[in-house]
């Protein structure tokens, strides 16, 4: 038996291309696991007794922290689970050093295949993490409760096909690999899946990928909530 094999079936289930139902239902999983409470607690009016204790700024603080957290720790225990299941009811996952191509999701950060998937699941947490940041900071715009738990679902369709399209057009009108790799970074699957997915048009460009993704989506979602900060202030809500 392939000592090796229950760590490939546990890589094969994180490629959105190969498991793309599996994908697409982690990410609707992510407003509903405590952001959309949020939501449903502004509409009862709830956050406006907490806002008068601790003050809105406080509020949106501990509610940003409570979301990030909360999704990190869960991703974390969805890989782990996962892996147990694995191990428990398909094949035995083992850490035995054997000889892998130098091109390989077992090495693709760390040559030692322990470390490589531990760094995984910690940058997959994290990336999570990130993504409900991001997700919850779109309750700016989105005000529909059944809307909103929906969000995860849309927003990694269109974040994950439209970085695509965007880098393939590039391609196509011989932009440079700086304006790609650029482009690139849009796809959430680099924070979500890091590794897992890599264009043709850019080459594998793992870490780049992912700092530049997580980096990009913190600004995008830091922008958002100062706003919506600034106009629940300015509202008085």
């Amino acid at each position: 038996t392939d000592p090796v094999l229950g760590l490939n079936f546990f890589y094969t289930l994180q490629q959105p291309g190969m498991t793309l139902i599996k994908f697409l239902l982690t990410c609707l999983l992510i407003p509903n696991i405590i952001s959309a409470d949020f939501l449903v607690l502004k509409h009862n009016h709830f956050t406006d007794f907490i806002k008068t204790r601790i003050s809105t700024k406080s509020y949106f603080q501990a509610a940003k922290f409570i979301n990030f957290i909360s999704t990190f720790l869960i991703t974390l225990l969805m890989h782990l689970v996962t892996l147990l299941v694995i191990h428990l009811f398909f094949f035995k996952i083992t850490f035995h050093q054997v000889n892998i191509p130098v091109e390989s999701i077992l090495n693709m950060f760390s040559s030692n295949i322990l470390m490589n998937l531990m760094i995984y699941i910690l940058l997959s947490s994290l990336g999570f993490a990130v993504f409900s940041h991001f997700v919850y900071a779109l309750q700016a715009f989105i005000k529909n409760t059944y809307l909103y738990r929906t969000m995860g679902l849309m927003s990694a369709l269109i974040l994950y096909t439209g970085s695509f399209l965007l880098v393939k057009l590039a391609f196509d009108l011989h932009l440079g690999i700086v304006v790609r790799i650029i482009l690139y970074m849009t796809c959430i699957p680099n924070i979500l899946v890091p590794g897992m997915e890599e264009s043709v048009y850019i080459g594998q460009y793992r870490l780049v990928h992912y700092l530049g993704t997580l980096v990009l989506y913190l600004i995008v979602s830091n922008i958002l909530f100062t706003l919506r900060e600034r106009w629940e202030y300015a509202s008085g809500r």
